[in-house]
């Protein structure tokens, strides 16, 4: 059995030793791909292929396919993964956002900032405030605009620092940003959550990958 593809992977890539072992019981690369059951390791494969723009890309997407789009809250700059994943199908900030809040993720980010302020507001207002009810109608009269344009000056900051992000992305942030934090996942899962990760990453992979002839022999989408 010919174990010459995951040589002229291990000579352009850091694979783990276990990896590689396991890799020399594979006929090939196709095979390997298709039957690894470690999540880590897929991410690994994938770093070894990404040789040139199209598998960048295609390795970004996958990373990004494992995580939630931008788990933060509270916070103005928006998360690697998300501006990762916009990178990776060259998209720009009007590809996530959207000034409908059902669609937009910036403006989704905006309203949950808002909601709990609000309904705080509102709230003191009600029965914290010892004042005349004509002095707290005018109170709250004001709180919904105040409200609704912190809203808007929030989400409208966000896109702009959406958008710079994603022009300044270069693929060197990707390892950082995405794929150690792919590994990181992958310790923490059983078995059965390798397994469904695994299978959307490489759907992702498949969908974004035009793979060229120059790959190692063997290669699989």
């Amino acid at each position: 059995m010919s174990a010459s593809w995951i040589d002229a992977l291990a000579a352009r890539a850091s694979l783990p030793p276990e990896l590689v072992a396991w890799a020399r019981t594979q006929p090939d690369l196709q095979t390997a791909w298709s039957s690894c059951d470690r999540l880590d390791w897929m991410i690994d494969f994938g770093a070894a292929r990404a040789t040139d723009d199209t598998l960048q890309r295609a390795l970004t997407y996958a990373g990004c396919s494992l995580f939630s789009t931008d788990p933060w809250i509270f916070r103005l700059r928006p998360a690697g993964v998300r501006v990762a994943r916009a990178w990776a199908t060259r998209g720009t900030v009007a590809d996530l956002d959207s000034k409908d809040p059902r669609q937009g993720e910036d403006w989704q980010n905006a309203c949950l900032i808002v909601l709990p302020i609000a309904v705080a507001l509102l709230g003191l207002y009600q029965y914290g405030l010892h004042a005349s009810p004509t002095t707290l109608k005018v109170i709250g009269a004001l709180t919904m605009p105040a409200v609704y344009l912190f809203a808007r000056l929030w989400g409208r900051t966000r896109v702009r620092l959406t958008e710079r992000a994603i022009a300044e992305y270069r693929f060197e942030r990707v390892e950082s940003d995405v794929l150690s934090e792919g590994r990181r996942l992958a310790r923490t899962l059983p078995p059965l959550g390798h397994q469904a990760l695994i299978q959307k990453f490489r759907n992702a992979w498949r969908l974004r990958a035009a793979l060229p002839a120059r790959e190692v022999s063997g290669a699989a989408s």
